[in-house]
């Protein structure tokens, strides 16, 4: 049977489903964190000038059964839920986890870069949780980088903007 559809709607059921599926995966969130369904990876960041790497941004996939979503796949709706914040907050703590079991790991000469959402950025008490997540991996702040979209430092509080 042929699927006719209009134009801007789904071309196919196999379409359909996959977007019923990934809405489906989106009210799992707080499940996929429990079952620790989302993987983290490094992805190398190139110092042009220099001509090395200069760091590992840590990324994030969230596996779930036979399902591997992309970021683009979820995070736009995680952002939509106001929940990205709880996302960022179990990147960073499990890349400091691993970091800090890792022989040798809290020695290691290379910087890991997070992108921060403007969810974590706003609730309270944000730098305080970050700060303390990193102290108690025993992990050099230095070593600890964060990318923070131009737009959200622009529109954020100046209290913010100090803490930062």
């Amino acid at each position: 049977m042929e699927n006719h559809a209009a134009p801007g709607q789904a071309s196919s059921t196999s379409e359909a489903t996959g977007t019923n599926a990934i809405h489906s995966h989106l009210e799992n969130f707080k499940q996929g964190i429990e079952k620790d369904e989302f993987v983290l990876l490094a992805q190398p960041v190139h110092d042009l000038e220099r001509g090395h790497i200069a760091a590992a941004e840590i990324l994030v996939q969230w596996h779930r059964g036979r399902t591997n979503l992309l970021p683009g796949e979820f995070l736009p709706q995680l952002e939509e839920d106001q929940i990205s914040g709880e996302l960022d907050f179990y990147v960073l703590a499990h890349s400091l986890q691993l970091l800090h079991e890792s022989p040798g790991g809290r020695s290691s000469l290379l910087p890991l870069s997070f992108n921060l959402s403007a969810q974590l950025l706003q609730s309270h008490g944000c730098v305080e949780r970050i700060t303390s997540l990193v102290e108690a991996f025993a992990i050099d702040k230095q070593r600890i980088w964060f990318e923070i979209r131009q737009e959200l430092l622009q529109k954020s509080s100046a209290d913010l903007r100090e803490q930062i």
